[in-house]
């Protein structure tokens, strides 16, 4: 059995402060392609109850990656990403099979990594928010680094 990722130390061209960033990606690639590894399409897309489908949360984890990464960027999302949102659950004509689901979530695990690689480290500590009034939410570069930030640094994130 492998080493989970946390344990297999730094990851290549990341700055310390976003390992546990990159770590968290290579896991939940890594949980998708173990979940997707002997289903067919049939059993990614079966819908267990009315509940959602495993290609559902796998086509939603590759969207979510994306959205979120580009709010950490400080863009807003693009008529393209918000269309393709709501067809997280579309299993597709035929249906998406594992390997497929597969390529696209290693795809997006890659850009989202190659991301973190190309951040400056002085972003960390930036407030950035995104949304108005009850939907205002900080960015999520933000929100997941807060805990990596030094305690000394902490209080001179701006607000």
């Amino acid at each position: 059995m492998p080493l989970e990722a946390w344990l297999r130390g730094p990851v290549d061209g990341v700055v310390p402060m976003l390992v546990p960033v990159a770590h968290m990606l290579q896991h939940a690639h890594e949980d998708g392609v173990e979940a997707l590894r002997a289903l067919t399409p049939d059993q990614i897309w079966t819908r267990p109850a009315g509940g959602a489908s495993v290609g559902f949360h796998i086509s939603h984890l590759i969207g979510a990656l994306d959205r979120l990464f580009t709010y950490a960027r400080g863009q807003a999302l693009t008529a393209d990403q918000l269309h393709a949102s709501t067809r997280e659950d579309d299993s597709g004509d035929p249906p998406a099979d594992a390997a497929a689901l597969t390529a696209a979530l290693a795809a997006a695990t890659a850009r989202a990594i190659d991301q973190l690689r190309a951040t400056d480290p002085a972003r960390c500590s930036n407030h950035v928010e995104w949304g108005g009034g009850m939907r205002r939410r900080r960015c999520w570069d933000c929100w997941c680094m807060e805990a990596n930030i030094p305690r000394g640094t902490r209080d001179r994130r701006l607000r």
